[in-house]
């Protein structure tokens, strides 16, 4: 009997430990689906619209975990750096469709906050926002001409919402949401026209969180 409840005494001391977070440096890895919003813009006389494909995110991140004990939360500030690439497959110019090969990249630097709630289990709901700057890169080209190649770097935001799951006290797997925007840009293309357009990109995103 002795030997049982020791048992059951050790289960629960490990199960609440595997739910307690962990101070300290970390690393951060994501990757996820990246759906782009309304990527337009006028020049020549013509309005623009890209008709973007599902595309992909990957990104890294290092930061520091600090336990918050009145609230029983964590607080993460890290800095990160993520790609984004959408293939473009048409281009709507004023009601003119043309079949285009190419696509739309982000190259970011970002510095992110986050807050993790506690629930007093390995689930923890979290919170993110972030500022930075990124190059944003419209490459592609119909099958006789090149219709866009230029980038411009601009500052960048976003904001993030999800859970994650603390596998044991170093290591949390997540999955999120994603929103990540840019002040307007401005491009030329092969013809010279200037034009402007927007960034924002939504994301469906998985990681893994390890802290040492």
């Amino acid at each position: 009997m002795i030997g049982r409840t020791a048992a059951v005494t050790a289960a629960l001391l490990a199960a609440t430990s595997a739910a307690e977070a962990k101070d300290g440096f970390y690393l951060d890895a994501k990757g996820g689906a990246t759906f782009l919003q309304n990527v337009e813009g006028a020049a020549g006389g013509f309005i623009g619209d890209a008709d973007t494909e599902i595309g992909f995110l990957g990104s890294a991140a290092a930061g520091y975990a600090v336990d918050i004990p009145q609230t029983g939360g964590t607080f993460r500030g890290e800095i990160e750096v993520a790609y984004r690439e959408n293939d473009v497959e048409e281009l709507d110019l004023s009601g003119f469709i043309l079949d285009v090969d190419g696509d739309i990249t982000s190259k970011a630097i970002m510095f992110n906050a986050f807050y993790d709630f506690d629930l007093g289990s390995g689930w923890r709901p979290y919170f993110g926002a972030g500022l930075g700057a990124t190059e944003v890169e419209m490459d592609f080209e119909t099958n006789v001409a090149q219709v866009v190649g230029d980038k411009e770097t601009v500052v960048a935001y976003q904001v993030s919402v999800g859970f994650g799951y603390q596998i044991v006290e170093s290591v949390t797997i997540s999955l999120g949401y994603r929103f990540f925007g840019t002040d307007e840009i401005e491009l030329e293309d092969s013809l010279g026209n200037r034009f402007e357009t927007d960034y924002n990109a939504h994301t469906i995103e998985g990681g893994i969180r390890i802290v040492f």
